[in-house]
């Protein structure tokens, strides 16, 4: 665990330099382990504001198809939300 947080420094020395591109810093043996949803689910629930560690807190450590699958499931449940939200609305009586 503390190998991430030095990752991290790097990755922000990094930013501004250029000198290594991003995908290097991209953990495969990490994204292959973890559930990538059930991160995000722990990062978005009321215990996540404690001191968990969650993968997701570093982003610059996982790849681009992971990010695109977190991305395409929260609009998976906003898409959903606003669907039932609207039938919620358009059921209401007047």
């Amino acid at each position: 665990m503390i190998l991430i947080p030095c990752l991290f420094r790097l990755y922000e020395s990094n930013v501004s330099e250029r000198i290594v591109p991003n995908f290097l810093f991209y953990n495969n043996i990490i994204t292959n382990k973890i559930d990538i949803i059930q991160e995000w689910y722990k990062l978005k629930s009321e215990s996540s504001k404690s001191l968990v560690f969650n993968y997701l807190s570093y982003p610059f450590l996982i790849n681009e198809m992971d990010k695109y699958k977190i991305i395409q499931h929260e609009h998976r449940i906003r898409m959903n939300t606003q669907v039932n939200m609207s039938y919620c609305f358009y059921k209401m009586p007047n």
